[in-house]
């Protein structure tokens, strides 16, 4: 793998940033090494999404775990 730093990796491949407090009905449907996954709500519209939240303590399990679901 290449040394991408996070901020590289979310530019190159156009990665989208959601306030947290923009979702409803936020449900842990499961987890990762990183982080931990949820299914919600978009408020704005009522879409159902997940949701990724990465814990940052290592950029390269990070981009290994965003390079999975690309």
């Amino acid at each position: 793998m290449s040394t991408y730093t996070l901020e590289q990796y979310i530019k190159k491949h156009d990665l989208k940033y959601y306030k947290y407090d923009g979702f409803n009905n936020i449900e842990e449907i499961g987890g990762g090494l990183v982080g931990k996954v949820y299914k919600a709500n978009w408020k704005q519209n009522g879409k159902m999404f997940s949701i990724n939240v990465i814990n940052l303590n290592n950029v390269k399990e990070i981009i290994y775990e965003l390079s999975l679901t690309i």
